[in-house]
């Protein structure tokens, strides 16, 4: 493996990392709304 590729795939673990509490926050964020549309529509 050569530098470049190294460093390409460095970059991407870095990325995939910081995607993934986004994904999550952003899935916690959807229950909440979920579970309060259903308290308001009874």
């Amino acid at each position: 493996m050569n530098k470049k590729s190294l460093n390409k795939e460095k970059k991407e673990k870095l990325s995939s990392q910081l995607e993934m509490p986004k994904k999550k926050a952003s899935f916690e964020e959807t229950k909440e709304a979920m579970q309060k549309d259903q308290k308001t529509k009874k």
